[in-house]
């Protein structure tokens, strides 16, 4: 039988270099986990790019069963203090939401 999964992916980097440099977009994220897990996350990486366009920025990746928990997620996350600190820091450029037949 098979299963979805679906990835949230985005990448974002500091707005300035004096807003919040890579340890510390880690530390907000590492902070953040168990909101992601409270609300249906079942994987999150965290790293940075290191080949193509969009070298040296951040990537976020989280997968989800269903697109309501990445809404439930994104509720939460609005709430999060670690979260809204790195997301006042960073600009994102890119988002993705893929759905995987597994």
């Amino acid at each position: 039988q098979r299963q979805m999964c679906i990835r949230d992916r985005s990448g974002f980097h500091p707005r300035q270099a004096s807003d919040i440099n890579v340890q510390e977009m880690t530390e907000k994220v590492a902070a953040s986990t168990a909101v992601f897990a409270a609300n249906g996350a079942q994987t999150l990486r965290f790293g940075q790019i290191i080949t193509g366009n969009e070298i040296g920025q951040q990537l976020l990746g989280v997968s989800y069963q269903s697109m309501s928990d990445i809404e439930a997620t994104y509720d939460a996350l609005a709430q999060d203090t670690n979260f809204q600190q790195l997301t006042a820091g960073v600009d994102v450029n890119m988002r993705s939401v893929i759905q995987l037949q597994t």
